[in-house]
Parts: C-alpha cells; structure tokens; sequence
C-alpha cells in the first residue's frame, strides 16, 4: 500500500520560511556527516499515519478546550498551549519505545497526550481537581505520568535538562556497573530560547562526556516568549550549538509529522545503538501566544497566518485523502471521536473533587527510617571528622549497589578536604565520579538519577558554589515527591561544607536558614565527627532529598567514633552537656556547638553557672521540644550560631521557645552570631566578625543573666 513520503527535513526547513516580527529566518544547517543515519527510515504505514493525524488533531481539540475553559476560570495560572506544533509532538514520540522516558518544560499538554496520558486525568489537572495525573497539585506546566514514562512538565526553564540526563544515566549504570540487560533511552523536550541558559551547556557537555543517550528535541517555534530568535541567540541554528559539543545534530521540518518521525528514528536508532547523545532541531510553530496571558502583540496576524497555512494536520489529512488513505466521512468521524474525548475530559474534570483539605500536607517528605544507634560499649576510634564521613560513605556503598559519589575533584584531584580520598580505588571510577565544575548540572542529574533509580551522594566543594545549584535542589529535588503526585521521589544526599578562614567575602557563608526554610528538604548540621558519621550514615539511607552541611573549620577535629555501622535520629537533638535547675541552656549547632561548649566550661569555672548545651544537629526538621524541656528547667536561653544573626536558625529557635516556653522564661532569649558583614580577609576583622565564648559571655551580661 502506497504511503505519503515525508520530505527531506532540512530543504523542508528552508522552504517555508516565512519571518520571525521582520526578523530574518535562521538557515536550517545541513546534517553533519557524523551525524546522518546509515540508512534511511522506513516511513509509516498508512495506519500509523492515520493514527498520527487524529493524535494531531486531538491535540489540537484538548488545547483549543484547554483555552475555552480558562476563560471561564475552570483554569487558572500560566496555559501554555501547544496549538500549530503538534507534528513535532506526535513525530517525536511516536517513534520511541514505551520503555524509554520523555520530559518536556511547561508548554507539556501535546507531549503527555502524544505519549498516551488520558485526556481526562490531564484536563482534571489543569482543572486542580485530585482526580488529575499529578492529583491537582502540578497544574498546566506540572504534567507527570510515571505509568506512561512521561516525567514532567518542568516550568523552570531548562530545569529539565540535568534532570533528563540523571534519569537516563541511572539506565546506563544499571547497564554497565550492575550488568542489567536495558537498552532504554530518553527523550528530552525544549524551545530554541532555553539554549541560552546556562544548564543547556552545562547538560550538553555532561551528555557528552559521560555518554548518555538522550535525544534533545529542541522546539524551535522563533520566539523565546516574546523575543524574536535574532535578538535572543547569536547562533540562529540550535543544531549548530548541538555540534559544538561533538553531538550530532540534525534539522528537521516540524511542520510534517512524517518529517519530524524520519529524523527523530534514525536519532533514536543512533542514540540506542552507540549509547551517545543525539540532537534533533525541530522548526515549528506555535499559532496562540505564548501563553494565555499573552497579549500577543510582539509579531504580525499576517505572519501567523502563513504559517497557518502550512498547518501539519491540513498537509497530512490533504495527503491521506489524495492518496485515497482516507475519505472525508472517515475524516469526520475522527473529528467527532476527538471531540467526544475531549467533551468527556470536561465534564470528568468538572466532576471531579478538589482535593481534600487534610491532604494538604501530604506527599511532602515520608517518615525517615529507625535509628539504629551505636550499643553503650561499642569499640570506638579516633577519628577526624574527614575521616567519620568517609567511613560512613565506604559503608554505605559497599551495601548498597546503586550508590555513587559525584562531584568536584573527588577522584584525581584526592578530594578538597579528604573526605572521599581512597573510595575510588575501593569501588572504581564508575562509582566515584569527577564532575566538570558545573554545579547548577551537578543538581540536577543527581536529582534525576535518584529519580531513576540510583541513590547519588553530590559534592559541592563549599556552600558558597552550592549556590549555583540551589534551582535544581530547591525547585526539583525538593518538590518532586509532591509536584508530581507522588509518583516519585528523589532520595538523594548534597553535600557541602561552610565557613572556613582567611578567605574572603565568598568562601566564607552560611545558608543554613536559607535550604532550611524549604519544605520537601531535610537539613543536617553536624558539629562532631559522632555526629558527622551516624547523620550521614542516616542521610544515604533516606527517601527524600537531604542537603547535608558540613564546616571547614572541623574536618581535622578529633572524637571518638564508634568503628561499626550506626545511625542517628533524623529531627532529634541531643544533650551533649547536661545543666541544672535554674541554670541556663545553650543551643547551637555546627561550630555554634563548639563555642557553646567552650562558654559553658567558662560559665562553670568563672561564674558557677550549670549551663546545659543542645546540639540542634538536624535543622530541618527542627527539635524544638528538647529545646523546650530543657528551658522550663533553666528559665533562661542563649542561642549560639555562626551565621549572620538575622533571619537565621537563632531566630527560628527563639520564635518557637517564645512560643512553647514564654511562661517559663525568667530573662530575654539571648542571641550570639556572626557580625552582619561580608566576611573580610584581614585576620583582625575576621576574628572581630566570628562569634566566640567570649562574645557569649558579654552578650549574657548585657542582659543581666551573668554579672
């Protein structure tokens, strides 16, 4: 049976090429010969492609309801519709297995139902109700359905690069480390303005070097939101930038389905064959602005409307009936079958409960597991904290399979503070992996390969870089479990460490408040290498994301350590120095601890004060309640920590002792920290900028709890 043969994508691509608001239409560079396939696909058959057209027109029918409904306030926040691209939807997907995966950014609606996620579950979503895919909770740019291996709807822009990249790499490592027989791959959707920002390039050279096979699909419709591709990218072909990392790249006509299909199976084919990543330029179109808030008035109707003319559904219907594939009646039928799935989807998502009430706070972190702490006479060592950590890691990835270690300088360089120093000599390259210095990409595929399977250890070499990771740890790996319904999880463990002397302004912070103040994360402080041991040991055995802080200050302290496996309660603070009745009690944490000890021992010798001293350990979530006890004893409080004194964990304390222990307290809640200034160099100022014992005593003094 004759079927319709699509065109050759890149004259396709130059063809129409009518122009961006004046500006001119990027040249579609020809396919490198690196990256043509060795033979070229065979096209659809006529079933199949008859299948494609009513998906495309599906598509189009959701989307077009999907509009009518926000305006009668059914949905709300940011609609990003998919109206005039759904070629490059439906000639993607359709020519991947059901076994490989598929991520897309915000504009999702025509990628989930391309990948087979019922109408109806999707239109409840955008309804907010909780029989939709993600359970009301993602909305429009949240589309998630682990049951369709369709993951996300990511609306933070490139957010979903790293992502794809992790999720893909666990695939190989189950390939090559645990000998599992998968050849799966993924896919990994986005628009042409996305390659500016920086995870494009940091995700494109990870591809590349760590051989990952996912196929990036940039849609390239000429407008990044409102700004015309000549005046957001200096390089006008993204397939171009593709090359520039050694990947091969193509161009294809998003207008012609069976030309998007052609070029997506033979990069498929490539991708699962030699493992490496593939990229695929579709040029397309999007018909509706970009979004439905979108009053549209930065490019022409004449425009729009000549694109309108190449509209991918009219050319592959106009083809079917010419080839006598398809008859107008059974054209009309597929219409009414889309618009009866469509009606449906309506009305099931207008039926369809809001979530209930008492599941607000659900689906955000699960209970962590049971301590298992050291037994009263266990054989300790003198260990440093350096050396806790890494016995705690060399247990953990000798029990757990899917465990690596990924980060900065861990391997070649022997590791910046000898914490992972001799694991890769243990468990091999493959296991404990030198990263390029990238940390926002470092966030982002240790969240996806938690997601795929694998339980990732990421180190970032101070606090002050974790900063460029804080969108994938914040945004992702923290919101996952509940953006998505709780279809999935992200159980990983990033490392850092703050403080530090004689380095400046921007070695030399702490953000603790800042990752603790976010729900979905759990925040580790430790202040001994008691501590830092059995709270790792802890974080690598939980399901939920836990940024672990650590201070450079303490990594050569000494303590006793028991030398077998343990494990520390997730949230419990504990009494490292028990005080009287009447006395006062000190609260710290990290270094804040280490000063707090040291004024106690001088509360005692100078002043025969009993002070009792908590170390917090966990931030989040906060033990208040050993907080609490042990000031209803004492009456009195000073909080001790070595962050700016503002808007940080002291604060948090202070308000919940206020809350829980106001009756009890017979002074003013004391607070001890840094000085609110960027950390100078000169030693001087830095000593005068740090708290100390000594600042602890005259903060007592000033409000009259010593003398």
């Amino acid at each position: 049976m004759a079927t319709t043969k699509p065109p050759r994508a890149p004259a396709a691509a130059k063809a129409a090429a009518p122009r961006a608001n004046g500006a001119r239409r990027p040249r579609a560079a020809a396919a490198s010969s690196a990256s043509a396939p060795t033979s070229s696909p065979e096209p659809p058959s006529v079933p199949a492609q008859r299948d494609m057209l009513a998906l495309m027109h599906l598509i189009r029918t959701f989307e077009d309801a999907a509009a009518r409904e926000y305006t009668r306030g059914n949905v709300a926040g940011f609609l990003h519709l998919y109206n005039g691209c759904e070629a490059s939807g439906v000639g993607v997907l359709s020519a991947i297995r059901p076994d490989d995966f598929a991520m897309g950014n915000y504009r999702d609606h025509g990628h989930a139902l391309a990948r087979g996620v019922p109408a109806n579950t999707l239109m409840a979503e955008l309804f907010g109700k909780v029989d939709g895919v993600c359970k009301g909770r993602g909305g429009s740019m949240h589309f998630f359905s682990k049951e369709h291996n369709y993951l996300g709807g990511w609306a933070i822009v490139g957010g979903q690069l790293p992502v794809s990249v992790g999720y893909q790499f666990a695939t190989e490592y189950k390939r090559t480390v645990l000998k599992e027989d998968v050849d799966s791959i993924g896919v990994c959707f986005l628009g042409e303005g996305s390659t500016n920002i920086g995870y494009f390039y940091e995700t494109m050279n990870f591809a590349k070097l760590w051989h990952v096979p996912v196929v990036f699909v940039v849609e390239n419709n000429l407008y990044a939101m409102g700004t015309p591709l000549a005046f957001h990218s200096s390089v006008h072909s993204m397939a171009d930038k593709g090359r520039s990392f050694g990947i091969a790249s193509e161009t294809c006509d998003g207008m012609d389905v069976l030309a998007v299909h052609a070029a997506m199976s033979a990069a498929v084919e490539r991708a699962r064959t030699t493992r490496e990543p593939q990229f695929l330029e579709v040029m397309t179109y999007r018909y509706r602005a970009h979004s439905m808030a979108d009053p549209d008035l930065y490019r022409s109707k004449d425009e729009i409307e000549t694109w309108r003319k190449r509209d991918a559904i009219e050319q592959l219907k106009r083809a079917l009936i010419e080839g006598d594939h398809l008859t107008d009646d059974e054209y009309a039928a597929m219409v009414k079958v889309n618009e009866k799935t469509v009606a449906d989807a309506v009305a099931f998502a207008t039926a369809s409960p809001e979530p209930p009430l008492s599941d607000l706070m659900a689906y955000i972190t699960v209970p962590p597991p049971a301590a298992e702490p050291p037994a009263a006479d266990a054989p300790t060592a003198d260990l440093s904290m350096s050396e806790a950590l890494n016995a705690a890691i060399d247990h953990w990835m000798k029990e757990t399979p899917t465990a690596f270690v990924m980060g900065e300088d861990i391997d070649h360089y022997g590791s910046a503070y000898g914490v992972t120093r001799g694991l890769p000599a243990k468990f091999g390259q493959d296991r404990v992996r030198d990263t390029p210095i990238a940390e926002g990409a470092i966030g982002g595929i240790a969240t996806g390969a938690a997601m795929g399977g694998l339980q990732p250890l990421a180190e970032f070499m101070t606090v002050n870089f974790a900063l460029l990771a804080s969108d994938a740890i914040i945004n992702h790996a923290a919101k996952v479990r509940s953006m998505f319904g709780d279809q999935t999880s992200a159980p990983v463990v990033f490392r850092a460490n703050a403080g530090g002397t004689r380095l400046g302004a921007t070695h030399s912070q702490h953000f603790d408040a800042m990752f603790a103040a976010v729900p979905g994360l759990c925040v580790a402080s430790p202040a001994t290498p008691y501590d830092a041991k059995g709270m790792l040991a802890m974080a690598l055995q939980m399901e939920d994301p836990v940024f672990f802080n650590e201070h450079q200050l303490l990594y050569r302290a000494k303590g006793k350590v028991p030398t077998g496996h343990y494990t520390l309660p997730v949230g419990k603070a504990h009494v490292e120095r028990a005080g009287a009745a009447g006395g006062l009690t000190l609260v710290g944490y990290s270094r804040g601890l280490i000063i707090a000890l040291e004024a106690a021992e001088r509360l005692a010798k100078e002043f025969g004060l009993e002070s009792e001293v908590i170390n917090l350990r966990w931030l989040r979530p906060l033990d208040h309640e050993t907080i609490v006890e042990s000031v209803k004893k004492t009456n009195r409080v000073c909080i001790v920590e070595e962050p700016w004194l503002s808007y940080g964990i002291g604060a948090e304390v202070a308000a919940r002792v206020q809350l829980h222990a106001f009756d009890f307290l017979d002074a003013p809640i004391v607070r001890v920290g840094g000085a609110e200034a960027p950390m100078p160099y000169a030693a001087n100022l830095e000593r005068a900028a740090w708290p100390s014992a000594e600042g602890v005593l005259a903060a007592l003094k000033a409000n009259g709890i010593i003398r």
